[in-house]
């Protein structure tokens, strides 16, 4: 590498439908963000990799690690930094000729708060993979047991049905921007869901039956292409009760949010991260409702979503 600085960037995203039913075979609506996270490649010192992570001006991570094998030199986290050792070692695995001589400076900017849940794991998958020249795809399935869908969804910066069949991740882009976009809230529930260790979860303990999955795909293709607010509405209801009983988990909306007038579904893995708020009132009445209840991290759909 000369003295040039590479540059990589992708979206984060929000599951809209098919969370766990993913896994199973399900669709699902995984629509990007406007969060970018950009990955920053400068040269460095021989033989180490002196990575920055940041949000906000604030560091999250500090580690150098020795390109022979990435192993971890020093760190400020080691959870995030052995993360990242294994990611490195992944690349390797598809590319016996990544890093195999210099050094390097990295500096991976998160564009949103990684206690969001907006995917900043898959968008690190991304921006790594772009830089090494591997499959993003394959890098994540060898260091995940998520299904991809965030990944996939980052790499084509649309709107996406993913799904997997035969073990192999089907993805196309789909419109999705509906008329009623400027009616709905994000909102943050104020604390943050580990996703691998809720798929790890799902995968041990639960059996999604094939008729609520199949049930779960029909809702995310009828949910990409209606205009009607009442008719999303109803269908992000269903989702959620259809999950609740495979789950055998409470809504989102019985354990947190009982007396919202509207429909609240969860986006991702169940108890964290942000939610849906389709209110059946107002806009502004609907987040002074969250407001008062101390949910302060508020985001316009419309202004979040990258949409058609």
């Amino acid at each position: 590498m000369d003295n040039k600085l590479l540059m990589f960037q992708c979206p984060g995203k929000l599951f809209i439908t098919g969370e766990y039913a993913v896994l199973r075979g399900g669709l699902s609506l995984v629509v990007p963000v406007h969060y970018m996270q950009h990955l920053v490649v400068a040269q460095g010192d021989e033989g180490k990799i002196q990575w920055i992570s940041t949000w906000d001006d604030t560091t999250f991570l500090s580690a150098t690690f020795l390109t022979s094998n990435f192993s971890v030199v020093s760190c400020s986290d080691s959870l995030r930094a052995n993360y990242l050792s294994k990611l490195l070692q992944a690349v390797r695995r598809l590319d016996a000729g990544f890093i195999t001589s210099g050094g390097y400076k990295v500096r991976s900017v998160m564009g949103a708060n990684p206690q969001w849940g907006f995917g900043s794991s898959a968008q690190l998958t991304v921006n790594v993979a772009r830089w090494a020249g591997v499959d993003a795809l394959q890098l994540h399935g060898l260091v995940s047991s998520g299904s991809g869908a965030d990944v996939a969804c980052s790499l084509m910066a649309h709107a996406i049905h993913y799904s997997i069949s035969m073990k192999q991740p089907k993805y196309e882009p789909v419109s999705f921007h509906p008329p009623f976009s400027d009616k709905l809230l994000l909102v943050y529930t104020n604390r943050k869901q580990d996703s691998s260790t809720s798929v790890k979860n799902f995968l041990l303990k639960r059996n999604l039956i094939d008729s609520v999955r199949d049930l779960i795909s029909q809702i995310t293709l009828e949910a990409t292409q209606t205009t009607d607010i009442q008719v999303f509405a109803g269908l992000m209801h269903e989702h959620e009760r259809l999950l609740a009983s495979v789950l055998k988990q409470p809504t989102v909306q019985q354990s947190q949010f009982d007396g919202f007038l509207g429909v609240v579904k969860s986006l991702g893995a169940w108890g964290g991260d942000f939610v849906l708020a389709i209110p059946s009132v107002g806009v502004d009445e609907a987040a002074t409702w969250f407001l008062d209840r101390g949910y302060h991290t508020l985001l316009p759909f419309h202004e979040t979503v990258l949409l058609d």
